[in-house]
């Protein structure tokens, strides 16, 4: 995984808990109630393993090839009418996604330490990108096609190390998931947080309650994810995983220019006077007062986006079973659209629609998986100004089987150090390269 991908994981894992941990922080230094930050992590959890925990791994085992393909059928009034050079390369993009084959083949053979991932893109005999990597006797290769000829070795990979038994992935997760939540508790700054009583309707009743705050900026923030990278470095258990993942993660110190928080965010979380049972989680950015709030209730909850107090858009969140209905209402209780999210086992079906006579929004997403496929599709339409910006649909087709067989040459391997100067910028400017070769036209 990517380094970026990787800080992204860590940095969301702990964002997410962070409504959780304020309030768990004012209990521990309080009361030294943890237990009760676990209950509400505990509640969190079911949340989430209810509706969108998908364990495809735990279905499929250790060893597994799939092979997949997507399809794309999209469209763009708006651009096809443009002349400018931006809007030309994106319809251009829009057009060669259609005419673009996409194809993936992975080999998961976790008995043999030994994996191969393999992207093919192109149009026609027009070449997108066309790469492999393929981990072997733990050492990671890689090669893409048009700029090495031989696969390129990039050192020691300890991927399958990490994976210490059947259920490792899932076993891993977790592990990282709750030290993070630890660790996170334990370096906010007690500087960054601050309490009161107040008086507050929530869900329509007029409530005195504990509300407890935390100061987020970009300073601090810095300071507290390097925090934890150091609590990371010490654990020998998360340690290991990181290490065996991705081991120059624990090299990183973050700066400023790494993580910027451009503006200031004041995090709030109202309870109970007594108990200090969770009513209302609330988000605010500081300099442009714009927010997001969450209030619990009986049958789910109550998500309302507004800016200095005014509500702009309100959705009231129905959770029954494993079914979530929220219609959307603006600032007049109008109702202007609806998201709705349906699970049976493993199968999950999305529809989303809003309309503000502004901006006008459709999407139905179903994802299906058995025995031996993964399909998945995301059909959409996004109007704007009653002119259709982009619409069409987006397929995933996936087949899965037991057979893991490899058969890929790496003795002519050449370490990165010995590639000429011009392929070493190609593969430092391969993203750039891929965009330009998408944003072209081919007639």
């Amino acid at each position: 995984m990517e380094k970026k991908s990787i800080i992204k994981l860590l940095i969301g894992i702990i964002l997410g808990a962070l409504v959780f941990l304020g309030t768990g922080f004012y209990f521990d230094s309080l009361s030294k109630s943890k237990h009760i930050i676990f209950l509400g992590i505990k509640d969190l959890n079911g949340i989430y393993s209810r509706y969108l925990s998908i364990p495809y791994f735990k279905k499929i085992g250790g060893n597994f090839t799939m092979d997949s393909s997507i399809d794309f059928d999209l469209d763009s009034e708006y651009y096809s009418k443009q002349t400018d050079l931006e809007s030309i390369k994106r319809y251009n993009l829009i057009r060669n996604l259609n005419n673009m084959n996409t194809s993936f083949h992975f080999v998961h053979d976790q008995s043999n330490k030994s994996l191969l991932f393999e992207l093919n893109e192109n149009i026609g005999n027009i070449d997108i990108l066309h790469s492999k990597a393929y981990i072997n006797n733990s050492t990671l290769y890689y090669k893409v096609f048009g700029i090495d000829s031989h696969y390129v070795n990039n050192g020691t990979s300890n991927y399958f190390e990490s994976l210490r038994g059947k259920d490792a992935l899932d076993d891993n997760y977790n592990y990282l998931f709750h030290f993070l939540l630890d660790s996170s508790l334990n370096n906010i700054d007690k500087k960054n947080i601050s309490e009161e009583n107040v008086s507050l309707k929530i869900a329509n009743h007029d409530r005195k309650v504990h509300k407890v705050s935390i100061d987020i900026n970009n300073k601090d923030f810095i300071i507290f994810l390097n925090n934890i990278l150091k609590d990371l470095k010490k654990d020998k258990e998360a340690n290991y995983i990181i290490k065996n993942v991705y081991p120059d993660l624990l090299k990183k110190k973050f700066k400023n220019k790494d993580i910027i928080i451009k503006d200031q965010y004041i995090l709030n979380i109202y309870t109970t006077k007594f108990f200090y049972k969770p009513l209302k989680y609330e988000i605010i950015n500081k300099n442009s007062l714009d927010g997001y709030s969450f209030e619990k209730n009986s049958n789910g909850g109550i998500v309302k986006y507004f800016n200095n107090d005014k509500v702009i858009y309100k959705i009231n969140c129905v959770m029954d079973k494993n079914i979530i209905k929220a219609p959307i209402c603006d600032k007049n209780d109008k109702k202007i659209g609806q998201f709705q999210y349906e699970r049976e086992g493993l199968n999950i079906t999305i529809n989303y629609n809003l309309d503000d006579s502004i901006n006008k929004y459709d999407l139905i997403y179903t994802s299906k998986f058995n025995s031996k496929s993964i399909d998945k599709k995301c059909s959409f339409k996004i109007v704007k100004n009653k002119v259709s910006k982009l619409n069409g649909s987006i397929s995933f087709f996936t087949n899965y089987t037991k057979n893991t067989k490899i058969d890929e040459e790496i003795k002519d391997s050449v370490l990165y150090s010995t590639l000429k100067e011009q392929e070493k910028d190609s593969l430092n400017r391969l993203k750039d390269i891929v965009r330009e070769r998408l944003e072209k036209n081919y007639g």
